[in-house]
């Protein structure tokens, strides 16, 4: 079909962002104002980020410098004041759009696979044939390291952007075509008439007019088969430079791939993410878009530990980093030889909790922890050194007053690395556990979409609950996987071998040639917020309401302000949001880097200083020397307490009514009995108290319990009413 300047024009300021819409690129288009339309957006932004409060959302206009008037005028048509210089990704959906779909099909079908259908998988070939005549004009002779498996990653990737406004398109499509008898009678048979037909309208010149109609996902496809063809040339340059270290470094031969797992990762840095390869000589690596510093320095304290010959040895992951990019050795998921086997790992495991302890490690969920025999291996090391953010808000730590305190304090322990067990609420109030030594034996059930009857007349899309499947980091033996409460002494033991090594190496810890030099100046990701965060506002903009008006998503997005908004005065961070808008325009997960050395947050050419409320590096310093019986206690504590309160979880149903539990066979405690219990609990409460430097007050530590959908327990400070415990 043939696309036309007006059209593409069209598209590009109907999806043009608010960010673009408030910069000089665009004028308002005064012959065509809706009040209607301009009152609703502004309520919708109003009640999305400042519920409503209008003095709060007046604040978050004067930000960023704008006010009602600025932003009126642009909440209803606007036109391009240049309209001679289009965005680079209109050129890509003009060629997808102009391309012969009978040319489309015979050079972009061998993606296909017949039995896993994708929905409207034939609306996206032509996007794949441009997408690989691009790659091969980019990628030259590296195209032969290419797998076709690449070319169905990006099928997928449009499908999951498309595939609702297209339902919603095809179900008015088959609404017209046929009566409700016609429904009924249709119901239970097998037919593809009416998809054909959809998807020939479409090829006939329909695709135009529904990416004129939804202009803002004209532009996301676009855009994501540019990154993926920028993405795949960058990956396929660096694999064909990198194979001699490659052979040297693994001393396997990298030849012909044969296998490709994609998207290991959430998207970053537009649209790249982690690969895994795996050769014909049987040669397994994981390339990362990213600098490998923090694996390589991890690693090598690793083998430093190894050569003391004092511990249980940890396993070497081999590591090429070539500051920008690198490539890891593929750590397989294997089972326990046998039991003593399976008492080292946990072993270990504890050993490993301590090195995380002291180098100030978060995010070590279940997906970056690999159980590969005896060795419990960290394959994701981006979140060691994890800086702490000053408050956004500096009262909340002044009217928090010794509470804020101590739920700082607890932290600061060994629960902030992410290993150990510990119950988050999703949004239907179920308990779930994806720590790294957590999450085995546990049903954790997801809503899931689900498509029924894939490109039949009968398509539709439903919601599911499924069980989630175990992950790499369940350890097994014989078949049967090992739980970690059955060797909470082992983590224990590993835990305070490892503790007191440290300890008694402080000095060569502290030294200016320690392993732990390698550490300094690095290049650390700082998690601003959560990725499920941005991952559910990002799904929520794929309904199709949102995908017609740029301006429209842009509100949705700028719920992430509403968090920003609880301090009075701007903080300064706020130039983050936009930051982060901008990268989520494009679908890709926002990304943040901290120099481990430094207090300060650099987003060129913007220095925050102060920012960390000191360098991740003295963080790990600061632990180190602090090491102490106390405190080794206290972690000690927090961990049996992490499993204990896991274990009580599944102990609810034992109650006086439970026909083995015989009580009068259990004789009466004495008055004397009583009271030294008590003395002893007592004496427990204030071993494990947290004390406060800047208040009198103490806040015991202690298990409470969840009162959302089935009974959970969890470790956490208490407060200090009665009810609190």
């Amino acid at each position: 079909m043939k696309v036309t300047q007006e059209d593409l024009i069209q598209i590009v300021e109907q999806a043009s962002t608010l960010t673009e819409q408030l910069s000089n690129s665009f004028i308002p288009d005064q012959t065509t104002i809706n009040e209607q339309l301009i009152n609703s957006r502004w309520e919708t932004w109003c009640q999305l980020v400042a519920q409503g409060n209008a003095e709060k959302f007046a604040k978050r206009l004067a930000w960023d410098g704008l006010d009602s008037n600025s932003v009126d005028t642009l909440f209803g048509s606007v036109r391009l004041a240049d309209a001679k210089h289009l965005p680079v990704w209109t050129q890509t959906l003009r060629e997808a759009l102009e391309i012969d779909w009978e040319t489309a099909y015979a050079g972009a079908s061998h993606c296909l696979d017949a039995e896993k259908p994708i929905p409207f998988e034939e609306v996206y070939l032509p996007f794949i044939c441009v997408a690989r005549q691009k790659l091969i004009a980019q990628a030259g002779s590296n195209w032969q390291l290419l797998s076709p498996t690449l070319e169905r990653q990006l099928l997928v990737r449009l499908a999951s952007l498309c595939a609702q406004s297209l339902e919603l398109e095809f179900s008015l499509f088959k609404a017209l075509k046929q009566s409700a008898f016609t429904l009924l009678w249709g119901q239970g048979i097998v037919s593809t008439t009416h998809y054909q037909n959809f998807v020939n309208s479409l090829r006939m010149g329909e695709l135009l007019s529904f990416f004129q109609k939804y202009s803002v996902l004209a532009r996301l496809v676009a855009i994501a088969t540019n990154m993926w063809v920028e993405e795949k040339a960058e990956f396929l340059q660096r694999l064909a430079s990198d194979l001699p270290i490659i052979k040297e470094t693994f001393q396997q031969d990298p030849d012909q791939i044969v296998d490709i797992k994609l998207n290991l990762s959430d998207l970053h840095n537009q649209g790249r993410s982690v690969i895994a390869l795996t050769f014909a000589s049987g040669l397994k690596l994981v390339y990362k878009p990213r600098t490998l510093g923090l694996e390589s320095a991890y690693f090598q304290l690793l083998a430093w530990c190894n050569q003391q010959e004092v511990l249980l040895p940890f396993k070497i992951v081999k590591v090429i980093d070539c500051k920008t990019y690198g490539w890891m050795e593929y750590v397989e998921h294997l089972p326990c030889a046998d039991a003593a086997a399976a008492q080292r790992y946990y072993q270990r495991a504890g050993m490993l909790l301590c090195l995380l302890y002291m180098l100030q490690a978060t995010d070590c969920h279940q997906e970056n922890l690999i159980a590969s025999g005896e060795h419990s291996v960290l394959i994701d090391l981006e979140t060691i050194l994890q800086p702490v953010a000053c408050e956004i808000d500096p009262k909340i730590s002044e009217v928090g007053g010794a509470q804020y305190e101590a739920t700082q304090q607890f932290f600061d322990s060994v629960l902030r690395t992410g290993l150990l067990p510990r119950w988050e609420f999703g949004a239907g109030g179920n308990a779930e556990d994806i720590s790294g030594l957590g999450g085995v034996g546990e049903e954790i059930y997801i809503r899931k979409q689900k498509w029924q009857n894939i490109n039949t007349d009968s398509m539709s899309v439903k919601y599911e609950s499924e069980i989630l499947p175990a992950e790499a980091n369940t350890l097994s033996l014989n078949g049967v996987t090992l739980s970690p409460n059955d060797y909470v002494n082992e983590i224990v033991d590993g835990f305070r071998q490892m503790y007191d090594f440290l300890s008694e190496r402080q000095e060569v810890l502290l030294a200016n040639d320690s392993p732990l030099a390698a550490f300094t100046h690095q290049k650390v990701r700082f998690l601003f917020r959560n990725s499920q965060v941005y991952g559910d506002v990002l799904n929520k903009t794929l309904n199709p309401k949102y995908l017609q008006h740029g301006v429209d998503r842009s509100i949705q997005l700028d719920v992430l302000s509403r968090a920003l908004l609880v301090a009075d005065e701007k903080p300064s961070v706020w130039l983050l949001l936009a930051l982060e808008l901008h990268a989520l325009e494009q679908m890709d997960i926002p990304y943040f880097v901290a120099d481990s050395s430094s207090n300060a947050l650099t987003i060129n050419p913007v220095v925050i200083e102060g920012y960390f409320k000191q360098p991740s590096c003295d963080r790990m310093i600061s632990c180190l020397r602090h090491l102490s019986d106390a405190d080794l206690a206290q972690q000690i504590s927090i961990i049996q307490g992490s499993f204990y309160s896991r274990i009580a979880r599944s102990m609810t149903n034992v109650t006086p009514n439970n026909p083995g539990l015989d009580l009068d066979a259990i004789a009466p405690l004495t008055p004397a009995q009583l009271v030294q219990e008590a003395v002893e609990i007592g004496k427990q409460l204030q071993q494990r108290a947290i004390y406060s430097g800047l208040h009198s007050n103490e806040v015991h530590l202690g298990l409470c319990s969840g009162t959302l959908k089935g009974a959970a327990t969890q470790t956490k400070p208490k407060g200090f009413t009665s009810l609190a415990g």
